[in-house]
């Protein structure tokens, strides 16, 4: 209010592993604090985390392989419009303290709470619990759409984690998030998610931009209105 602009760590990690558990639950617990995720790719292990990223590749009908292109969206029924998430808070003796992140649209235009549990071991900020929490509800809301496809060796390059550009028959280059990649006798099968990369946009005052990509008008996406942050 006063013109000044105050910034903090986005994502920070603090955290005990006090309880004896498998490498991959662990890691689990710290990459959770930070939307986080491995990446095999070859014979390395990569960290990759959800944010901002540009599109590092464009696919179309000129090198996809026809017929081999399958869409699905996610079962509403599956997808939670309130979040309460766990987080553990210095100020009261580390106890832990619940937030709730909800998307009262949906609640209304489905008439029921849907809720999931999350638990953040290594997140001690209660600013970061609800970023997190509002990355949950807007990629749920947006990001619903998903692709399976094929191609030759123009994928040779690409990971899961990257950003792609996707464009077929009525959708114009619409960016999708690579989730899964495959090769067999040199066809790269591809699994990829709806990507919308200004959901991760934290800056005061920033609106989630859903975007046109279909050259066919929809009733649906019109209907849908900006989430703020």
């Amino acid at each position: 209010a006063q013109g000044n602009t105050k910034t903090e760590q986005r994502y920070r990690l603090n955290i005990i592993l006090a309880e004896k558990r498998n490498h991959i639950e662990n890691l689990q617990s710290i990459m959770a604090t930070f939307g986080g995720f491995l990446v095999f790719s070859g014979n390395k292990i990569a960290l990759r985390m959800e944010r901002q990223e540009s599109i590092s590749y464009r696919f179309d009908e000129s090198n996809i392989i026809k017929d081999e292109v399958k869409f699905d969206t996610a079962e509403l029924s599956n997808c939670p419009n309130r979040y309460t998430i766990t987080y553990y808070d210095p100020s009261q003796n580390w106890t832990s303290v619940k937030v709730i992140v909800e998307d009262t649209p949906d609640q209304q235009m489905r008439g029921k709470v849907i809720n999931k549990d999350v638990t953040l071991d290594g997140c001690t900020n209660q600013n970061q619990a609800l970023r997190l929490g509002r990355i949950f509800k807007s990629t749920n809301r947006l990001n619903a759409l998903s692709v399976t496809f094929k191609t030759g060796t123009m994928a040779l390059h690409l990971q899961p984690g990257d950003i792609i550009g996707f464009t077929y028959r009525s959708l114009v280059d619409m960016p999708f998030r690579i989730l899964e990649i495959s090769e067999s006798n040199g066809v790269y099968s591809l699994k990829c998610q709806q990507y919308n990369a200004s959901i991760y946009d934290d800056a005061l005052g920033s609106q989630i931009q859903v975007k046109e990509y279909c050259t066919i008008p929809s009733a649906l996406n019109d209907s849908i209105p900006e989430i703020s942050n």
